[in-house]
């Protein structure tokens, strides 16, 4: 989603809002920013904030900042409970990132890969992760992520 300033900068411009792009965020605690694919930023209409060198496979090179607004929904079917996470960041941009991962899919429908939640966003949680009886636990810092419903 756009930045909350830039959301209500196109309202007062009477200018429309990019509507929501959908898709899946990988957990990646190998990367040390969250990231965003250039597809997404471009379909929202961001404009790079920033540069910056990142390392990739291909080695060191440029890549756009961009602000971003992200909501990230989590489903405890146990509990019947669908609660959301929003905040902002500074999300790198990553050429064809929607491109990898092809096949994934999320309850039986097609999924893109959109974005990398990275260690920026990571370090104000604790993650618990028990093999065994396949759940997880994400405990996160509520001065830094609006949640909803406050559970």
């Amino acid at each position: 989603m756009v930045p909350v300033s830039l959301e209500r900068a196109l309202q007062i411009a009477a200018r429309p809002v990019p509507t929501p792009v959908h898709g899946m965020l990988l957990i990646d605690t190998g990367a040390s920013g969250t990231c965003i694919s250039e597809a997404a930023a471009q379909t929202l209409g961001l404009h790079p904030v920033r540069t910056t060198q990142t390392y990739g496979a291909a080695g060191l090179h440029p890549s756009n900042v961009y602000e971003v607004r992200l909501r990230i929904s989590i489903e405890d079917p146990k509990r019947g409970l669908l609660s959301t996470i929003d905040f902002e960041v500074q999300a790198i941009g990553v050429p064809d990132l929607e491109k990898q991962l092809p096949g994934l899919t999320f309850h039986g429908e097609a999924a893109h890969l959109i974005g990398l939640l990275g260690r920026d966003a990571l370090k104000n949680t604790v993650m618990t992760y028990h093999g065994k009886d396949g759940w997880f636990q994400i405990v996160i810092d509520r001065n830094i992520f609006s949640v909803r419903p406050a559970v």
